[in-house]
């Protein structure tokens, strides 16, 4: 069977839709500890206590995943009878909003709230996978997915870099050097975001086609909690969820606390912000290098297995990392951050398919919105958990034998052996290869793109 070519205009498209879904996290996550110092630090004295900012850290980041567990219902639902394109370009209109207005927010209660609108408009995850399902083949399937991979490696960049951008009156000058700029110090960076997004939704408007789903007859949804397959692939991917924003939250305080309690002792955000930034390199090219290479070898639960294995001694390395000094420690941290990113990036990657072929066509997009709410779940519970959990193991448990800043990564290894037993025990190898129903109508439908 010959490939079905691809429009390059739809293809990046699908490489902004992922940039734009994944920058907003990236451009956050390394200046988040000193977002919340900036918001709460008239409250203390500018003195902000290490675990009152982890704990808020956690909340504010937390609310926004709680809030994805129903965006990611109501617009796949929604979708489902008016298209994925307008929910997606809705998706993009609101990160352009949301961003703008949390650059101009200067207390947490704000934060929180904008955090909250955010998380409401931010389910277009699913819609995406259910999007490239309707315009491809079996054929060419597997290349839109790359292209949409690539957005979030780019993101992994993109982001990071972004946010060096905080406080330009501080770090810049010039132009920056002004009263709005010291008022609203990281305006400068959510904006560049926001314009991102104005470009991506220009081009979905004229670049993707609409659709509209052509399954005659569909299952109930009732189905998908009999699959025992489809939930044990869940309960993994949801444990996997735990793990990778655990690790985001974790990584940019242990940066940020102080070397005595076991942290890196990094106090401007910039530099985290570098390190964040070149750590994305190693997204960008090592899942578009490896994930055909490994599964086509082994298969895809033996892919599963090894990358979820490879998790326990690269968690370890941070032990290695913050004994190091000057620019071999910086060196260190960006390889630490890149390759663990990168490996989630591939097991999602691998697990993402691994779910798509539990089911069948007909359910497939309420398959995926199903599994995206309940990983927003696990993110919501992994981020506040573990924010507390930090902010306790640099305060009261550093009193404690063998517990300091890296004690959170511990819990990650435990969470990671824990969910390497799910896969071998669990996994059969029905979900190596894609569930069809009798006469399934084609999805894919050349001349519309």
């Amino acid at each position: 069977m010959s490939k079905t070519p691809l429009p390059l205009k739809v293809c990046i498209s699908f490489v902004g839709i992922s940039l734009c879904e994944v920058t907003i996290m990236t451009l956050i996550n390394p200046i988040l500890p000193f977002m919340i110092e900036f918001y709460i630090k008239d409250s203390y004295n500018n003195v902000v206590p290490e675990d009152i900012i982890s704990n808020n850290s956690g909340y504010l980041e937390g609310i926004y995943r709680l809030m994805q567990f129903f965006s990611s219902i109501w617009m796949s639902a929604f979708s489902d009878k008016v298209g994925r394109k307008l929910i997606i370009m809705t998706s993009l209109f609101m990160n352009l909003i949301t961003s703008l207005a949390l650059g101009l927010c200067t207390s947490f209660e704000a934060a929180i709230i904008i955090r909250i609108i955010s998380g409401l408009f931010a389910g277009s995850l699913p819609v995406s996978k259910s999007f490239i399902r309707e315009i491809t083949d079996d054929t060419n399937i597997s290349s839109l997915y790359g292209y949409f991979a690539l957005g979030v490696g780019l993101a992994s960049s993109i982001g990071p870099f972004l946010s060096t951008l905080s406080k330009p009156a501080d770090t810049i000058g010039s132009i920056f050097d002004c009263e709005f700029f010291k008022s609203y110090p990281y305006f400068l960076p959510f904006s560049f975001n926001s314009f991102i997004c104005l470009i991506v939704l220009i081009l979905v408007y004229y670049c993707i086609p609409q659709t509209k789903s052509k399954i005659i007859q569909r299952q109930s949804i009732k189905v998908l909690f009999s699959n025992k397959m489809y939930l044990s692939t869940v309960g993994i991917y949801g444990i996997n969820a735990s793990i990778q924003f655990a690790h985001i939250l974790v990584f940019s305080l242990i940066c940020k606390s102080a070397e005595n309690v076991g942290g890196i002792g990094i106090e401007s955000e910039d530099k985290v912000s570098i390190i964040q930034g070149f750590a994305g390199i190693f997204v960008i090219f090592l899942p578009t290098l490896l994930v055909p290479v490994i599964n086509m070898k082994i298969g895809l639960i033996r892919s599963l297995i090894c990358v979820e294995t490879a998790f326990i001694p690269l968690f370890m390395t941070i032990f290695a990392c913050r004994n190091l000094f000057g620019i071999w420690k910086y060196a260190s941290l960006a390889v630490f951050y890149g390759i663990n990113n990168s490996c989630i990036s591939i097991f999602i990657l691998y697990l993402s398919i691994c779910i798509s072929n539990t089911v069948t066509s007909d359910i497939l997009g309420a398959a995926n919105g199903l599994s995206q709410a309940f990983i927003s779940i696990c993110r919501f519970i992994s981020t506040s958990t573990f924010g507390i959990i930090y902010g306790w193991s640099v305060t009261s448990g550093i009193a404690f034998p063998f517990i300091d800043a890296s004690f959170s990564y511990i819990l990650l290894i435990i969470l990671a052996i824990c969910n390497l037993t799910i896969i071998i025990t669990t996994l059969d190898p029905s979900v190596e290869h894609k569930k069809s129903i009798p006469a399934e109508i084609p999805l894919l439908e050349p001349s519309k793109i």
